[in-house]
């Protein structure tokens, strides 16, 4: 699937468009620890809430906080953050998982990986791949309404024409 060809009728996606900003203004985020707070617990404060920046904020956590389950080459099991996950692809019968340089099996059906990070940053390009788009690098129009993704490592992603509306250039 590598292919590290560009040209020029690629366009840079902008993957951190209207995320840290909140009505036009930087969002400053701070930490504050505190004993009266149970463990794994994060209470976020502002002044008003905007219920979708806030919804956002927290599905971006989440990103990083959930870890799925996988396995090496060597079929020991791993723990691979959401957030680290590139894309994810059917070959033949088996589920394989991606960062930015390994690749990993998931022992699980494609359609349950599919459900549970579809509720995250992760859109389904082709019958057997998904994408988190967080790692999108450019996108490139084709021939015959097919779009190229070229993601943050290199790996280029053709996306099927079915699914070339749920990228947005």
């Amino acid at each position: 699937m590598k292919n590290n060809s560009h040209n020029k009728k690629e366009k840079r996606y902008n993957k951190n468009a209207d995320r840290t900003t909140w009505k036009g203004k930087p969002v400053k985020i701070k930490l504050k620890k505190s004993v009266n707070v149970e463990p794994g617990c994060i209470i976020l404060t502002c002044n008003q809430a905007d219920h979708a920046y806030v919804l956002n904020l927290v599905q971006q956590l989440n990103q990083r906080v959930l870890k799925i389950k996988v396995f090496d080459q060597r079929q020991s099991i791993l723990h691979i953050a959401v957030n680290d996950i590139y894309y994810v692809e059917v070959v033949d019968t088996k589920v394989f998982v991606y960062d930015r340089v390994n690749s990993y099996e998931y022992k699980g059906k494609f359609q349950s990986i599919y459900q549970l990070l579809k509720n995250f940053s992760f859109i389904q390009v082709s019958r057997n791949t998904i994408i988190n788009t967080e790692h999108i690098y450019a996108i490139k129009t084709l021939p015959q309404c097919h779009r190229e993704l070229t993601l943050e490592n290199g790996e280029n992603i053709i996306v099927n024409r079915k699914y070339k509306d749920d990228i947005i250039i």
